[in-house]
This record gives C-alpha cells, structure tokens and sequence, in this order.
C-alpha cells in the first residue's frame, strides 16, 4: 500500500481549508450586520424629533438583521426591557462568531505553519502561503467587526435611549412605552 501523499493535493487542500473556514467565520457577520449605526441614529433621532414615529419603526423593520436597528425598534415598541433582551442576543451571536473566529485562526495558522515547511522542504507552497496570510487578515477584519458592533449596541444603552426620550415631542412620547427602566 503506498502511503506517499501527492504535495500538490496537500497544499491544494490545505489553502481550502484554510479559505473555506476563514470565509465560514469571519465573513458572516459583515455581510448579515452591514449597517452604519451612528447614521442611523442620527437618521432615527431625526425621525422622532419631527414626530414621524411610524416611519422611524418602518425604517428600523426594513433591516430585520442588523442588531442595532433591531435593539431601538424593540426599545420603541416594547420597551428598555425588550431593548435589553435584544442586545443580550446580539452579545451572545457575537461570542459564537468570536469562537468561529478562533477556529479560523487555528487554520489559518496551520495553513501558514505547513506552507513553510513544505517551501523549506523544497516544494511550492505559494498557494497555501498566500491563503493563509488572506485568511489571517480576514480573521483580524472580522474580529475588529464584531468589537465595532458590540460596542455599537452598547453605544444605545450609553447615551442614545436617553437622547431618544429627550428628542421626542410630547405626543410621541406618549407612543414611546417604557424608555428607560
């Protein structure tokens, strides 16, 4: 039985791998998070201190996957409460992809470890090399992305629920149930 594994299989397969898990962890939540959260706090705080409530919620339901439009629609509606809960969630996706992340990195750095040995040991390992110098940077990418939205949502319960309440005019504040606990 011959045991000998073509190298260019292995280095072929390991650049996959690497890209595969990278694009796995780091690319999810860019795609599924893409909203820019200062804009649409001022845009939302805009809406409410003109007094159009109805489209604020409009505009906020139009982004079902973004966790900050999600944690003021909840607010709106249903409350700090709801807000709270909303953002917990959020915490708690963003801690998988963190672990999604450390996974991609563990391949990553696999990849780059078997690339140089394979190029030290005279074989052409620029495939897997370059994967995994791609992979580590999408991997500090995405963890600087999930920093950014966390903090974002903690950014609402900082200071943009109070400036909310306060932008409010009086008959929306009355549609507005629960603003702060």
């Amino acid at each position: 039985m011959n045991t000998n594994v073509d190298p260019n299989f292995m280095i072929w397969a390991l650049s996959g791998i690497t890209v595969l898990a990278t694009v796995w962890a780091a690319l999810g939540p860019l795609f599924s998070w893409p909203l820019k959260t200062q804009v649409l706090l001022d845009f939302v705080l805009r809406l409410v201190r003109d007094g159009n409530l109805e489209r604020a919620v409009k505009l906020l339901k139009a982004a079902p996957s973004a966790p900050t439009a999600q944690i003021i629609l909840a607010f709106i509606t249903d409350g700090f409460d709801a807000a709270e809960q909303k953002r917990e969630a959020f915490v708690r996706v963003a801690s998988l992809h963190r672990l999604k992340l450390a996974l991609a990195l563990i391949a990553a750095v696999t990849g780059l470890a078997a690339g140089i040995y394979l190029y030290e040991s005279g074989q052409d390992a620029t495939a897997l090399l370059v994967a995994s110098g791609v992979s580590l940077l999408t991997v500090v990418w995405g963890t600087v992305s999930i920093r950014r939205i966390v903090s974002d949502c903690d950014l609402l319960f900082t200071s943009f629920f109070g400036q909310l309440g306060e932008a409010a005019p009086p008959e929306v504040k009355e549609n507005i149930r629960g603003l702060m606990p």
